[in-house]
């Protein structure tokens, strides 16, 4: 996604109002945790409990941990790393791309 600034951090507040999210965690991210002996064969199921802002050259990221697991580790990453849960993550994205879309004749 684009956004600038400002819709970077409202994009931000309103997935924090649906947190805790399942998610699960793209290809690149899977090799780094498992290289780390993070979790075993199966592609695990990740909780995202927090989103912020880490600058231009960092971008998006997230605290996330893996759901199962008893020891609490969180990890951060991008948050283009995980694709979150689409029933309650899409909400604010929803909401975002119905402000910004194009109407003829508006």
């Amino acid at each position: 996604m684009d956004f600038d600034h400002g819709e970077q951090q409202r994009f931000v507040l309103n997935l924090r109002r649906v947190l805790p999210v399942s998610a699960h965690a793209r290809p690149p991210l899977i090799s780094f945790l498992r290289a780390r002996g993070a979790f075993g064969r199966r592609s695990p199921r990740l909780t995202v409990i927090d989103v912020f802002d880490a600058g231009e050259d960092r971008g998006l990221m997230c605290r996330f941990t893996i759901a199962g697991e008893t020891d609490g580790a969180a990890f951060v990453a991008p948050l283009a790393q995980l694709a979150l849960e689409r029933r309650r993550a899409a909400a604010p994205d929803a909401a975002l791309r119905r402000r910004h879309s194009f109407r003829p004749g508006a």
